[in-house]
């Protein structure tokens, strides 16, 4: 019993997830007014909203002056799907929703091979879960 209860947990963790929108364009664009942030870009291409962030900060150890430039981008629905950090005209991945969803479903999948499958079929069939949820578990019990 205690591991679908960990089961509900985990879904729950990703209802929460699919919930949470991230932080604005609007709550980025409002940072131009704190200190060592100099520019603030937002755009919208291909249904998509790109907001750039550039800022300078110290290193730890001296008084030098970084720039930091992080692009965030968001969905047409304002839900941010990507963080970047753009550093000598180079491009990383700090943070992608499709990877966060990823790592959440193939828990509840994993969690899912050690439960009671009656009872999991049941639970497969909740509509309270999201549609993926449910696909991704009919999927792994065969149904």
């Amino acid at each position: 019993m205690a591991l679908l209860e960990d089961l509900m947990e985990k879904v729950e963790e990703l209802v929460n997830f699919e919930l949470n929108k991230g932080v604005s364009p609007i709550e980025l664009a409002s940072s131009i007014y704190e200190d060592g942030y100099t520019e603030v870009k937002i755009k919208k291409q291909f249904g998509h909203v790109t907001c750039t962030v550039q800022f300078y900060d110290n290193e730890f150890f001296n008084e030098q002056k970084i720039k930091h430039e992080y692009r965030y981008i968001y969905d047409e629905n304002n839900y941010l799907q990507e963080i970047e950090l753009i550093k000598n005209k180079k491009v990383e991945i700090l943070w992608s929703r499709t990877v966060e969803r990823t790592n959440i479903l193939n828990n509840i999948l994993e969690m899912a091979k050690g439960t009671d499958h009656v009872k999991l079929r049941n639970f497969a069939f909740d509509d309270r879960l999201p549609e993926q949820v449910r696909t991704s578990l009919k999927s792994a019990l065969d149904v």
